[in-house]
């Protein structure tokens, strides 16, 4: 998706989290993962700077 070092279910908990698709539980999973991994959370501030532009056009 988009860095090949996040593990594949870091990666889909931050596509739907950016897009605000995530069940409680799922978000509760992945704002524990963010407390915790600087690297994910640069990941997230990028994808979803990403999506504001995108849903600007």
């Amino acid at each position: 998706m988009t860095n090949p070092s996040l593990p594949e279910r870091h990666e889909e908990l931050m596509a739907g989290y950016v897009l605000g698709d995530l069940d409680v539980e799922e978000a509760a999973e992945f704002e524990r993962l963010l407390a915790y991994n600087s690297e994910l959370a640069t990941e997230v501030g990028r994808l979803d700077r990403q999506y504001m532009q995108l849903i600007k056009l």
